[in-house]
């Protein structure tokens, strides 16, 4: 019984990392569009990523999420993304641990 809801578990996980990796990238265009200086990384870091594979970077857009910040953001898709990402985040977290916590004995 908590093998098939561990397995249950870690399908949804594996379904909503596509998801979230899209809202991720998608704020991280609209942000640096908008608010250029909230990044202190300059210059593009990866080549298909254009900056976003400097952790850095990702721990400032996480900043952003969690902190006022979002809510400075000019354009509506940008703050639905920085809400989404909000219940994302914490969703994929718990996932993840019950998932592995209920597969090991």
């Amino acid at each position: 019984m908590q093998h098939n809801i561990s397995q249950f578990l870690l399908l949804i996980f594996v379904f909503i990392i596509p998801l979230y990796l899209y809202t991720f990238y998608r704020l991280y265009a609209l942000v640096k569009v908008e608010h250029p200086e909230w990044f202190k990384t300059k210059g593009t870091i990866g080549y298909f990523t254009n900056g976003i594979s400097n952790p850095n970077t990702q721990i400032e857009l996480l900043k952003i999420i969690f902190t006022s910040k979002a809510n400075k953001l000019k354009t509506a898709l940008a703050i639905s993304y920085a809400k989404r990402l909000r219940i994302l985040i914490p969703l994929l977290f718990v996932l993840f641990i019950f998932g592995v916590a209920l597969i090991t004995p």
